[in-house]
């Protein structure tokens, strides 16, 4: 390495990389303010930066675009103003937030507060100028607080409205009074307002979380503002729908050309929602599905959502792409597409309420099977399955070897270009997904197996187990032996695997090694072998 490298210093690190990396961490969308945050967090990461040395000060008050962002009415006059000085000309992105609960002998209360609170001084200078606005509305006086925004919401590009405790109605008279607004992305989180879509010309983005339960919007209602909303690219709606008997059948369907992205999620059945809102809905090939909601394996509504995804998928033969991700659990199926090869990314969540089984005074009745469920599935998309190429499996329900094609071949019929598959150790080992850490499947440290059934060797690859502590090489010896045994109506038995390949494996013991190759080596022809593994001598 050159010695110039070895004596840079922060220095030395050019003005235009340095401002990219004060961007980066004032308008970082992780960072969210708290409800005891006296300031507000782009504001005090701004403070910080000016406060480490005089050239990262120099840089900080040269870029009036920081500053855009740091407009905190909750902090003294002075303070406001020398923010917008500093911010010069540029539209600002102002978010309205007051600090509200406090705890008072261990019960969460609320301070007294009132419209005033929003009465600053510069409050029509800073709304003129804002094109990005996020409020908070408190639990109280919220309808006095909108007031002070409604007159500068149609000149704002993005606009989220959110109450901060329980949902409500807003007071939405005379708020789009024929004016044409210009905002391109919209979201609104536990409030309602009655959306005008001769209004919203420009509306890219609409976003709907939990609206008032006062005035949840039936299904006829939703479809027709989507009518006119023909111009969506993204469209996200979590819990916004009511439970209902009338389901709205429409017989033309409603033209969505532009949408890339539609978020369904929803705790009530499917037969309410999903169903009748996809089928009402034509969708181009290229938008991007994220679906959640509850099913039950008897229920009409599950077959029925199953045949209007099925429309969908079985359209073309690359619905899904080459990479797919499956999750098979007792209480939740999920359903991913990986990389790019899919026209659009597909997220499918299933969950079961109550889990696969219910307890009825002493008596299990058996409400649904996740093995039956993931069969139904995978028949359902018979067309798009049989072009995936890399399949990533994983499966804790192990009292059903049916949805593990290494015990049950005949799976591997769906798949015909299959080329790898990717399972997780507990499938064979035992053990519990791990809930509390989504990311723990991606990370390339996790113990797994990889199976590669389409290559001339037929190789089973067990990379990264410990089989001196949760894992045993007892149990992957017996799921060998069931998986090499012959059976009577096993589906082309000369799928079973042919090479055993331990990579980087721990808490082997010499002992152990040779008994596997005893049972599954000379018995079943299988050529075993170890790549960086550490093999204890002793006992």
């Amino acid at each position: 390495m050159p010695d110039s490298f070895n004596t840079m210093s922060i220095n030395d690190v050019p003005s235009e990389l340095l401002l990219e990396f004060f961007r980066l961490a004032v308008y970082d969308p992780s960072v969210k303010r708290h409800w005891n945050d006296q300031v507000h967090p782009p504001l005090r990461m701004m403070l910080a930066i000016t406060h480490v040395c005089s050239r990262w000060r120099y840089v900080a008050l040269e870029n009036s675009t920081l500053w855009t962002g740091c407009v905190d009415i909750g902090r003294p006059t002075k303070c406001v103003e020398e923010v917008l000085l500093r911010s010069g000309t540029q539209p600002l992105n102002f978010t309205f937030f007051i600090p509200v609960p406090v705890h008072s002998l261990g019960v969460t209360m609320h301070l007294s507060y009132g419209a005033p609170d929003i009465l600053h001084p510069h409050r029509k200078l800073i709304l003129s100028r804002t094109r990005s606005l996020q409020v908070t509305l408190p639990p109280i006086f919220f309808d006095e607080i909108f007031d002070a925004f409604k007159a500068y919401l149609w000149q704002m590009e993005t606009i989220s409205l959110e109450m901060e405790t329980w949902s409500a109605s807003l007071r939405d008279e005379d708020l789009f009074d024929d004016k044409k607004w210009r905002v391109r992305i919209l979201t609104l989180k536990r409030c309602t307002i009655r959306l005008q879509p001769k209004a919203l010309p420009f509306l890219e983005e609409l976003r709907f979380e939990h609206p008032s339960m006062h005035t949840f919007p039936a299904l006829a209602t939703w479809l027709d503002l989507f009518a006119g909303l023909p111009q969506l690219r993204v469209l996200e709606l979590v819990e916004c729908f009511q439970i209902s008997e009338d389901t709205h059948r429409v017989s033309d369907k409603i033209q969505m050309p532009n949408l890339k992205r539609l978020v369904l999620r929803t705790s009530h059945p499917s037969e309410y929602i999903c169903t009748p809102l996809l089928e009402a809905l034509a969708l181009p090939s290229s938008c991007a599905l994220t679906l959640g909601t509850p099913v039950q394996q008897s229920a009409t509504s599950y077959k029925a959502l199953l045949s209007v995804l099925s429309n969908r998928y079985n359209a073309y033969d690359n619905a899904l792409g080459t990479h797919l991700d499956l999750t098979v659990a007792g209480n939740a199926f999920t359903l991913q597409t990986q990389g790019s090869s899919a026209p659009g990314d597909t997220f499918i969540y299933f969950y079961f309420p109550g889990g696969c089984r219910h307890r009825i005074n002493d008596y299990t009745c058996k409400l649904t099977n996740a093995g039956l469920i993931f069969q139904t599935v995978l028949e359902a998309f018979r067309k798009p399955i049989a072009s995936i190429r890399w399949l990533t499996l994983r499966t804790y329900v192990h009292e059903d070897e049916q949805i593990n094609p290494l015990f049950n071949l005949r799976l591997l019929r769906k798949f015909p270009e299959l080329q790898s598959i990717c399972l997780n150790v507990e499938s064979v080992f035992g053990g519990f997904p791990p809930f509390d850490n989504p990311s723990h499947f991606t990370d390339p440290m996790t113990p797994r197996l990889f199976w590669f059934p389409g290559t001339a060797y037929r190789e089973l690859v067990v990379s990264r187990v410990n089989f001196g502590e949760a894992c045993s090489l007892h149990r992957l010896c017996l799921a060998l032996m069931k998986h090499l045994k012959p059976q009577p109506k096993r589906w082309n038995s000369e799928g079973c695997i042919q090479t055993l390949l331990l990579r980087r494996c721990t808490g082997l013991r010499n002992w152990q090694l040779a008994k596997l190759e005893e049972l599954i080596g000379i018995k079943y022809g299988v050529d075993i072998r170890c790549i960086e593994c550490e093999v204890l001598d002793h006992y």
